[in-house]
């Protein structure tokens, strides 16, 4: 049975014998939401002080926030502090795209310079703070902004700029940062494809919760995943060879690197620990259905199991 995660209805299956598993969707979004959002050792708070921004507080809450803070808290050291730096790089990207949004001369010049630079013109999107996908989101088009956006972050440190902005400062983003984001988001994109599939209405989607859940699974376990250097970079998936070409010849790419590593570990725990209760006995109402047929992700042991539990 398909359950939400209170605590009353976990009890209730428990205690019934009831083969259950909670909200799939809700799942994901405990292991990435503290990530964002999470106020691990008051780590938005001072983010916030230190760069002097205000993080959107409006918009609908998805989820309870005392739960993501309570899982956030529970994190060691290691995996707090790079929490710490995602939630200050993340905080200076928000104010700079809350400015850009409220201000009609600042969106006219970061078209100027996307025009210049022949970068496809896109606005930038602000995120809601109680979802996750939408501040994954937010960091994608980001980074597609990346070189007007730096453009324009010159021009407002210049005389002329400081003069037609009037003097209006804003936080910078180095190469190490933009390598931190470009690698969260794409160890966090197998996250948001998922939940985008499993959030359909127009179509069955428990169908395709054991197989998506299984690829994060293999993406999150492969070991040499962020092990890229330029001997082996041809043998890198897509968003780990990009990485590498556009962020190796940084001397901070390697501790960037060693960050996403514990990312990557950090992600996968909390993934096994909410999916653990997600047995593959179930496999078979997969197996069976035509649709998943091309996914081509299961194995031999998978399609016997499956076939033992049907």
């Amino acid at each position: 049975m398909s359950r939400d995660n209170g605590s009353n209805i976990v009890k209730a299956c428990r205690d019934w014998g009831i083969q259950h598993f909670g909200c799939i969707g809700h799942c994901l979004h405990l292991i990435v939401g503290p990530l964002f959002i999470g106020r691990d050792s008051n780590n938005n708070d001072e983010a916030e002080s230190l760069i002097d921004s205000n993080v959107v507080e409006d918009g609908i809450v998805d989820y309870d926030m005392e739960e993501i803070i309570e899982i956030s808290q529970s994190r060691v050291q290691s995996e707090s502090l790079i929490a710490t730096k995602i939630v200050f790089v993340v905080t200076k990207l928000r104010k700079i795209t809350k400015y850009i949004r409220s201000s009609v001369v600042a969106k006219e010049k970061l078209a100027h310079y996307q025009n210049l630079t022949g970068t496809k013109n896109l606005h930038v999107e602000l995120d809601v703070r109680t979802r996750w996908n939408s501040t994954y989101k937010m960091l994608v088009n980001l980074i597609r902004l990346k070189t007007p956006l730096k453009s324009f972050l010159d021009y407002l440190t210049s005389p002329e700029g400081k003069r037609e902005f009037s003097r209006k400062t804003l936080p910078r983003i180095d190469e190490k940062e933009w390598a931190l984001v470009n690698g969260v988001c794409m160890l966090l994109q197998p996250f948001h494809k998922v939940t985008s599939i499993l959030s359909g209405e127009k179509y069955p989607t428990f169908i395709y919760a054991l197989p998506y859940l299984h690829s994060i699974h293999s993406f999150l376990s492969n070991d040499n995943l962020l092990n890229v250097n330029a001997n082996n970079v041809h043998d890198a998936t897509v968003g780990v060879k990009t990485m590498f070409e556009t962020y190796g010849h940084d001397p901070n790419f390697q501790e960037v690197m060693g960050d996403l590593k514990i990312l990557q570990k950090l992600l996968f725990r909390e993934f096994r620990t909410r999916f653990s209760s997600l047995s593959n006995d179930i496999m078979w109402t997969t197996t069976l259905d035509p649709r998943c047929r091309q996914l081509m992700i299961f194995t031999s042991k998978m399609f016997k199991q499956a076939d033992a539990n049907r």
